[in-house]
């Protein structure tokens, strides 16, 4: 039984691709790293440590890639503020990338006092919601 077109390929021929491109090599980068560190972490603890740092590298690839793909073609009818949604986002994951692989003291302090915060917040927030709930009914 043949399909017939209902016309959304002249909607779609216009769209370039690159942007999938993009986010499928940055899906294989995130694989490939996560394999790397699954096959090689129990070497030593040195190599977990690092190995540890290349798979948050990957996902951090895999972050970008889906980010910048849905951001591209979300805004595909304003070019200028896509591009600066892009540039915003290249620049928070090339910081990232530079925390993890030459983060020292200063960085794990920074992180646990946002872990802290983090905690605490998620606790008061339950905490509301469970009132809510209960003096609800």
């Amino acid at each position: 039984m043949l399909i017939r077109k209902a016309g959304f390929e002249k909607f779609f021929e216009h769209l370039p691709s690159y942007p999938i491109v993009f986010y499928e090599s940055c899906a294989m980068i995130c694989m490939i790293c996560s394999s790397i560190m699954h096959l090689m972490w129990v070497k030593s603890k040195e190599a977990c440590v690092k190995l540890h740092k290349l798979d948050l590298i990957g996902i951090l690839f895999l972050i970008l890639g889906s980010g910048l793909c849905i951001i591209y073609y979300e805004f595909m009818c304003m070019p200028f503020y896509r591009n600066i949604y892009i540039i915003l986002n290249s620049l928070i994951a090339v910081c990232v990338l530079y925390t993890m692989v030459c983060g020292g003291d200063f960085v794990r302090k920074i992180e646990a006092m946002i872990y802290i915060q983090v905690r605490n917040t998620s606790w008061i927030a339950a905490a509301v919601f469970i009132a809510q709930v209960i003096f609800s009914l």
